[in-house]
């Protein structure tokens, strides 16, 4: 590497999430970034624009301010933003304006996903974040839709994934593969939906994840026959489909669960994400009453 690489290669290494990345992936990171300069007071993003890059800031500092233009954070050397735009459908949602004449490292949001599916640590910083952004949304007032009357099937957009029990561990990657999908629901067809089995694979059991395969088969060395059933994650929260969106974030952020099975008279519909709620808001701003996560159950809400 050239020496500015490697000195964004340290640089980054002594921060979160960077710290946890392996020395290749660090390295490759320090070789795709870009730097960008802007001076004193002038504008970084703008709320709306479209947005492909991660912002490392080097030195300098920067202020992020909410739609309404009120102060939201101020970040200094090490500070990251832009991570809540590219979750959210690309747009910006916080935009920034450099406070002092500023210094940072752009990282490509194509680097970005993909360090999110290869690094659970990596994944969780920014997924733990978004959790932070659910929880201030849920408890502020904001001017947009009402999420106790939108449904969580409105967040479907493709057909559900599922495999059997008895489906081996290299079944399950491959077709997560072929279908580009990160989880899929295992159902059991010895517990029949209906009278008919020929057209009932049987109802949801539990849920395998891209981190389920890494965590609990390639690192532990099981074998690819291994089936499905002996990985599967079995703490669910199923949804109806007539289910509130609002319920879902509720079950997100009370259980610490990133991935939410729908289904419709116990037949699965599909499954939506933190992801899935984050690019929702994006389009319709959350406006739920405050002090709704004080509450210990939905009926306490009515």
């Amino acid at each position: 590497m050239q020496a500015e690489q490697v000195e964004i290669a340290q640089f980054l290494a002594q921060h979160p999430p960077f710290d946890s990345l392996p020395n290749k992936a660090l390295n490759e990171l320090a070789q795709q970034v870009e730097v960008a300069y802007f001076r004193a007071h002038t504008d970084i993003l703008l709320f709306g624009q479209d947005i492909a890059d991660l912002y490392v800031i080097r030195s300098g500092s920067v202020e992020m301010y909410r739609r309404n233009g009120e102060l939201d954070n101020r970040l200094t050397t090490a500070g990251i933003f832009g991570q809540m735009g590219l979750l959210m459908n690309r747009k910006v949602r916080f935009p920034a304006k450099a406070l002092e004449d500023t210094l940072v490292y752009c990282i490509n949001v194509e680097l970005f996903n993909r360090y999110c599916d290869e690094f659970d640590s990596f994944a969780d910083y920014f997924e733990t974040d978004g959790n932070v952004r659910l929880h201030q949304a849920i408890v502020e007032q904001a001017d947009g839709n009402d999420l106790t009357t939108a449904k969580v099937k409105s967040l479907i957009h493709r057909d559900v994934v599922t495999v059997n029990t008895d489906s081996t561990v290299q079944q399950v990657a491959q077709l997560m593969t072929d279908e580009s999908v990160s989880s899929v629901l295992v159902t059991d067809s010895s517990k029949p939906i209906n009278d008919d089995p020929e057209e009932d694979d049987g109802q949801v059991v539990g849920i395998i994840t891209d981190k389920d395969l890494r965590t609990k088969v390639i690192a532990h060395g099981l074998a690819f026959d291994t089936p499905a059933h002996t990985i599967m994650s079995t703490n669910l929260v199923l949804l109806d489909a007539n289910a509130y969106v609002f319920e879902a974030v509720l079950a997100m952020l009370r259980d610490n669960l990133h991935h939410l099975p729908v289904v419709q008279k116990r037949r699965p519909i599909g499954v939506i994400s933190l992801p899935d709620i984050l690019r929702y808001e994006s389009q319709s701003s959350l406006l739920l009453v405050r002090g709704i996560l004080a509450q210990q159950s939905i009926e306490d809400l009515t």
